[in-house]
């Protein structure tokens, strides 16, 4: 078991996780995006506060269930970060999540693929900023996330946290 910061990290590494990962991605969004930073500590507060709900998802389990969890909750953030991204660069509006079906049945992407390669191409740093939690836990994250099941308590002080993120950014 590791010492000193490096066994701090091995403990706090699955509940901090998350809530500095969609910190990340939700700042390096709007900094590559070149929008207003005006509103960082609301982003902050409900990154963090959905961090801590994600955590809850990725502590109470297995060592193999958790680590499938949280690989699988940082491809999709990444994800859906890059599709954002590229869907107001290529397109110049931001995606609608409700409308995904009907777009997808009434566009042909066909149409679209000179601008779509082009757009990705252009983009490819954002791409990467996007996709750093991935290679983060997948090569260093190894190292300091403990994917092991986690004492329960531990659950209602990370369920605590969310609430009081969550109801902190409310306030603000």
């Amino acid at each position: 078991r590791p010492q000193g910061v490096l066994g701090l990290l091995s403990v706090l590494g699955p509940i901090l996780y998350f809530p500095m990962m969609i910190f990340y991605l939700e700042l390096m969004f709007h900094i590559y995006m070149k929008e207003s930073l005006k509103y960082l500590p609301i982003w902050l507060l409900f990154s963090v506060s959905m961090g801590f709900l994600l955590s809850l998802l990725a502590i109470n389990f297995s060592f193999r269930v958790n680590r499938i969890i949280t690989y699988v909750i940082t491809i999709l953030f990444s994800v859906v970060y890059t599709v954002e991204m590229m869907t107001k660069k290529i397109l110049a509006t931001y995606y609608q999540l409700f409308s995904i079906a009907k777009t997808a049945a009434n566009n042909k992407l066909t149409d679209y693929m000179d601008a779509i390669i082009k757009g990705i191409l252009g983009n490819l740093f954002g791409i990467l900023l996007m996709f750093i939690p991935v290679i983060f836990i997948y090569v260093i994250g190894r190292n300091f996330y403990n994917f092991k099941k986690k004492w329960i308590g531990l659950s209602g002080v990370v369920a605590g946290a969310f609430v009081a993120t969550h109801l902190l950014g409310l306030l603000i």
